[in-house]
């Protein structure tokens, strides 16, 4: 910070001169890294003031003059020391990290801040309590989130840009994480329609199982699982005349858009001789009626030539006699 020291009144001398005109500037100084300036110039006895010219970024403006009285009141003084404690309140910016749909602060956020020229100001891990920063430089700046809570199912979301002012209001920036979004489909391999009465699962690398669920005929929306991380699709119980698909891995991107993962149903393939769902019920009947009658027809066939025999011999026995 640098301040000016100037005269209040006209400074004369003895004879009633003007020495220093009233608000003439007798010197100006900057603060050491302490924050502290002595004005050392020999001056002569009379009133002065001080005042902020130029502020230290990341502060607010002080309008506040200090007065100094230096006039003679002994003459065995050698010197006059005068001190002023000045504070000066700086910019106040607060930062919260909530959860897009219950709106309740995020933890384990990593955010920054970054300023015009694309420099990391600051950089934090978000917590239960809104983030504060102090003192920083008026102008525009972007809040950017490094990475999101990813193991808890959270998407990054997009920059957003705030401006700090230097006129003493507090700078609120909220950023919002939605989740991340995956539509399973169950479908038939040949027709791709979806499939219901499929019961899947969705596990984690650990094989815990973080959703399930029974196929209804329509994609199954997930939300919330974990980003970045491999996770298998699984089917426990196909639909009836299907066969149990196997597993599917897949992982979630990053992203706020809808994610597909399908997985595919083949139809139990068929024994031969055993009749399948869907045949024609009349065949085992129709089958029982021509093997009915062609045992009525080999049994007949055999008493005609019985009998036909039986006849022929007593013929012959007739002409015999």
């Amino acid at each position: 910070m640098i301040f000016g020291l100037y005269a209040k009144e006209d400074i004369l001398s003895q004879q009633g001169e003007v020495l220093v005109e009233k608000d003439t500037l007798l010197e100006k100084k900057a603060t050491d890294e302490k924050g502290q300036l002595t004005f050392d110039s020999d001056l002569y006895h009379g009133k002065y003031y001080v005042k902020e010219e130029v502020r230290k970024p990341g502060y607010l403006p002080n309008e506040e003059i200090w007065e100094i009285d230096a006039s003679y009141t002994d003459q065995n003084l050698a010197e006059i020391k005068l001190t002023k404690e000045v504070e000066n309140q700086p910019t106040e910016s607060q930062f919260t990290k909530t959860d897009a749909t219950t709106g309740e602060e995020l933890e384990g956020a990593k955010l920054q801040i970054i300023d015009k020229e694309g420099n990391i100001v600051e950089e934090w891990i978000s917590a239960k309590e809104p983030h504060v920063v102090y003192g920083l430089p008026e102008g525009t700046y972007i809040l950017h989130e490094e990475l999101p809570p990813y193991a808890e199912g959270y998407v990054s979301a997009e920059d957003i840009e705030f401006e700090v002012k230097e006129d003493g209001s507090v700078t609120k920036v909220e950023m919002k994480d939605d989740y991340s979004k995956v539509e399973i489909s169950k479908t038939d391999i040949t027709t791709g329609e979806e499939l219901e009465g499929a019961k899947l699962q969705i596990l984690n690398k650990e094989g815990e199982i973080l959703e399930e669920w029974v196929t209804d005929g329509k994609p199954h929306l997930a939300e919330k699982l974990p980003v970045g991380e491999e996770l298998t699709l699984r089917e426990i119980t196909a639909p009836e005349g299907y066969e149990i698909a196997e597993d599917v891995k897949f992982t979630l991107e990053d992203t706020m858009e809808i994610q597909k993962v399908e997985m595919k149903d083949a139809r139990t393939p068929e024994t031969p001789g055993v009749p399948q769902t869907g045949d024609d019920h009349w065949k085992p009947i129709l089958l029982f009626v021509l093997l009915g009658a062609s045992a009525a027809g080999l049994m007949a066939t055999m008493i005609y030539k019985k009998k036909h025999g039986k006849t022929e011999k007593a013929d012959e026995t007739k002409k015999e006699e």
